[in-house]
C-alpha cells in the first residue's frame, strides 16, 4: 500500500489570462472561490475603484433552488470585464442588478453579452486558461 498524500495548493491553482485594451497579456494564478477582482488586484491589474462592499445576495443552485445569501450586493460598475461566451456554462446568469451597475458607469455600446463585473465572477474549476478582457477604464478619480 502507498501512503496517501494530501492535495497540494498547486494542484488547485487555476491560471487566468488578463488582456488589457492595448493587447498586453498577463497570466496569473488564482484559486477556486476568489473573485476575478481579487485575482486582478493581487496581480496589480487595475480594474477601477475597489468595491467597498459586495457579495452575492443569492446563489442559484439549479432552476428550482435559489439560496438567499443575505449579502449587501453589488455597489459599483467600474470593474467591467469581458469573458468569452465559451465560459457561460460556468457562470451564473448576469443579474439585473449587475447589468444596472454596468449601465451606470459604461455606455450601452461598451456592454456586450460577455460583460460581467469582476467582483461578481467567482473562480471555479473548469476556468483553467480562461481569458479575461479588461476594457479601457473610465476615469474614476474625478471629483
Amino acid at each position: 500500500l502507498r501512503p496517501l498524500s494530501a492535495p497540494s495548493v498547486s494542484s488547485k491553482i487555476i491560471p487566468l489570462t488578463f488582456i488589457d485594451s492595448s493587447g498586453s497579456r498577463l497570466t496569473v494564478p488564482s484559486l477556486p472561490g476568489q473573485t476575478l477582482y481579487s485575482v486582478a488586484s493581487s496581480a496589480k491589474i487595475d480594474l477601477g475603484p475597489s468595491p467597498s462592499v459586495g457579495g452575492s445576495v443569492e446563489k442559484i443552485h439549479n432552476e428550482r433552488w435559489t439560496e438567499d445569501l443575505f449579502g449587501v450586493g453589488i455597489n459599483s460598475g467600474y470593474d467591467h470585464v469581458i469573458i468569452p461566451s465559451s465560459y457561460n456554462s460556468l457562470l451564473p446568469p448576469r443579474s439585473l442588478d449587475e447589468l444596472n451597475n454596468l449601465r451606470a458607469v459604461w455606455d450601452e455600446e461598451e456592454i456586450g453579452g460577455g460583460s460581467r463585473l469582476a467582483s461578481v465572477v467567482v473562480v471555479k474549476e473548469g476556468m483553467e486558461g480562461m481569458t479575461v478582457y479588461v476594457p479601457d477604464g473610465v476615469p474614476d478619480d474625478c471629483p
